[in-house]
């Protein structure tokens, strides 16, 4: 009981860290009280600071890392200094956080019989290593490919380890998992009642999400492996989306919500290299409406905005690409060029999401669609179709039968616009990463923008069910507590003491590499040995003042592998 005690204090300092940063940094750049900010016309901008939390936590660290390697030192001192600003705060945050407080105890147990994730143990926590103990390295992902992608949250996780232990990294999905119902709970107050009828209609997705085939999977969020971030990227996207579609109905015109909106989008960026499609509506939206939209608002946002070229460039120095695995983006004339090292990356990534077995990297071939994917996501098919016609039925009794009063939305040119964006980023996302990991952000918005002309209405629902305010916590409680597995609730029962130890990772013997920089696992993964590599291709080491360049013998490597299967 002691270590689960541990998991949910560690867990709650992270909550409010993250919370009195992202209100720290509102009280430096906004100056007045951030407890008079309001987004979506009733929403106070409290509900929000873990984003700018985890933003401002996340870019100091790789800011940090140009630098040097970063130890938890260097992070705890300026989350004490912001926990001391902020500390005559705390009943604030217990205001605005009573759920995300509470959800911590219920999701702390989805720690009880978790595991690493493969990606975790072939590349992730590899990463999180390097960020400790090495200062960025040029050509990185000349080791190995994938060693290219870091995201946000390979910087955050970093300070979460203790020893060789990865249990704590867990806690940055669960802390977005628990924020997200936090902000469910928000619209469920919130005296703006499509706001209100939205979060009824994400916790039904929520309900739904258990009951039908194959244990109900519809595109709900879910407590994934540790190390894998695919469900908060899908988070922090639905939220984007939600800020995309009611911020420009009101054309950009507070300067507040254009800097979370960025903020958002940046930290979306930041956790998976296809959060640009974002940007492609937006641009879209701004240029309609050009003549209207202040600019000047997006302009003004100058520190998002060298985060974002600083990001650029963390890119370009690992992997020669300014977006990375994005071959069109790379560079060719630099010394740790690896031609076509992109290309042959996100080859390999469609290839295996769309078929792990088969793994074809003939990317004009369909085969797989009826070869094995409709019958491995069949249940996951039905579930999306059922749980749309669900909801289509509820809001037909809402307002119809039940006579509710109701103000059908405008289909202008913002709606039709994000709703034929969303309809094409599930092209995307079939076509790129045909893997129901990666579905949440895309389908939650999908289910919100069909439905988003008909949620302006009441009944007796609102007024009788919804009034009392306890309601509306046992409501969004409830949903959260499904989110967790049953046999994680079951296994409390069989408690390990030594439960913590079932996170370390496992000892490994590697075998130095013969002519080529690095070593190569005996095993099946790297892990966490910074200087291990299973790719076949040979690499030197220099060093250029004090930052190491790991550079390839042979810069047409990945060419050669991509024209030899052409060939065949």
């Amino acid at each position: 009981m002691l270590e689960i005690l541990k998991f949910v204090a560690i867990y709650n300092f992270v909550l409010v860290s993250v919370y009195f940063i992202g209100r720290q940094y509102f009280s430096i750049f906004f100056k007045n009280d951030s407890t008079k900010f309001i987004i979506l016309k009733s929403i106070p901008i409290n509900y929000f600071y873990f984003i700018v939390g985890f933003f401002v936590l996340g870019n100091y660290i790789f800011i940090l890392n140009f630098f040097t390697g970063v130890r938890l030192f260097y992070v705890l001192v300026p989350i004490f200094i912001a926990l001391l600003f902020q500390a005559r705060n705390i009943v604030e945050y217990l205001k605005f956080n009573i759920v995300s407080i509470s959800t911590s105890f219920i999701f702390s147990f989805s720690f009880l019989n978790n595991n690493g994730s493969l990606d975790g143990y072939s590349y992730h926590f590899l990463n999180q290593n390097l960020i400790r103990n090495e200062k960025i390295i040029f050509g990185l992902a000349n080791l190995e490919p994938h060693y290219g992608i870091l995201s946000i949250f390979e910087y955050l996780s970093s300070i979460l380890w203790f020893e060789n232990n990865f249990v704590l990294i867990q806690i940055i999905n669960l802390v977005f998992l628990s924020n997200f119902f936090n902000i469910l709970h928000s619209f469920l107050k919130s005296k703006n009642v499509t706001l209100v009828n939205l979060s009824i209609i994400t916790l039904l997705i929520g309900f739904l999400d258990n009951v039908g085939l194959g244990g109900g999977r519809n595109g709900f969020y879910f407590i994934q492996e540790v190390g894998k971030f695919d469900s908060s990227f899908g988070i922090v996207y639905f939220i984007c989306f939600i800020f995309l579609y009611y911020f420009s109905r009101n054309y950009f015109k507070d300067y507040l919500e254009v800097h979370i909106l960025l903020i958002s989008i940046t930290l979306l960026i930041q956790t998976r290299s296809f959060g640009y499609i974002l940007f492609l509506p937006l641009v879209i939206i701004m240029f309609k409406y050009r003549n209207v939209i202040n600019l000047r608002y997006f302009i003004r946002n100058k520190i998002i905005i060298l985060i974002n070229v600083l990001w650029v460039i963390k890119s370009l120095i690992v992997s020669t690409c300014l977006i990375y695995p994005l071959q069109l983006t790379c560079f060719n004339g630099l010394n740790w060029s690896n031609a076509f090292m992109a290309q042959y990356l996100s080859t390999i990534a469609t290839a295996n999401n769309r078929d792990p077995v088969v793994n074809n990297l003939d990317l004009n071939s369909f085969n797989w669609i009826f070869d094995s994917w409709l019958t491995n996501n069949s249940s996951y098919l039905f579930n999306i179709l059922s749980t749309t016609l669900i909801i289509f039925f509820t809001l037909l009794l809402f307002i119809k039968l039940l006579k509710s009063s109701s103000n059908i939305g405008k289909f202008d040119f913002i709606y039709k616009t994000l709703f034929i964006y969303s309809f094409f980023s599930i092209i995307f996302w079939f076509l790129s990463f045909p893997n129901y990991r990666f579905l949440p952000g895309f389908i939650m918005s999908l289910y919100f923008i069909i439905f988003a002309n008909y949620l302006n209405f009441s009944n007796f629902f609102h007024t009788f069910f919804l009034k009392p305010r306890v309601n509306k916590f046992i409501l969004v409680f409830a949903i959260a507590f499904l989110v967790v597995r049953l046999d994680s609730y079951l296994s409390i029962s069989d408690y390990d003491k030594n439960l913590f130890s079932n996170y370390v990772v496992p000892f490994q013997e590697y075998s130095i590499k013969k002519n080529s920089y690095g070593t190569t696992p005996n095993g099946v993964h790297c892990l966490i040995n910074t200087k291990c590599s299973k790719s076949e291709q040979n690499i030197y080491l220099k060093n250029i003042y004090t930052y190491k360049v790991l550079i390839p013998y042979d810069n047409f490597y990945y060419s050669n592998i991509l024209e030899q299967y052409s060939g065949k």
